[in-house]
């Protein structure tokens, strides 16, 4: 990708202060790249914006029932991000890697490496 395109990214995590500190982050690092992040705290509230604008990446919380306990969580997210746009690039964030074993994410990182450290 060039710096001209415009990239747009997904953010499903349902820890609003790590959301919002992950995409400053992303902002930050990618300065000159062209790009719009959306952040949402449930996967349900991202379906309907997904179909729309079909993200190039998706970064998403293996867990996201912390505020609501029946909502989907990432495993059921993941899969149907595959099913509607396969081609985005999805990257898992959990405390719990272990759990990622087999499942049909890009890549995954542990949300404790991403945390400030005092």
């Amino acid at each position: 990708m060039n710096d001209n395109e415009l990239i747009n990214i997904f953010i499903i995590e349902d820890n609003r202060l790590f959301m919002l500190t992950l995409k400053a982050h992303i902002e930050i690092a990618f300065v000159n790249q062209k790009m719009k992040i959306y952040c949402f705290e449930t996967g349900e509230a991202c379906m309907d914006k997904f179909k729309e604008v079909k993200p190039q990446i998706a970064i998403l919380d293996y867990h996201l029932n912390s505020i609501t306990p029946d909502a989907a969580n990432g495993i059921k997210i993941l899969d149907w991000i595959k099913k509607e746009h396969k081609e985005t690039f999805v990257i898992m964030l959990t405390d719990q890697a272990e759990k990622l074993g087999g499942m049909n994410k890009n890549h995954f990182f542990a949300k404790n490496i991403l945390r400030a450290k005092r």
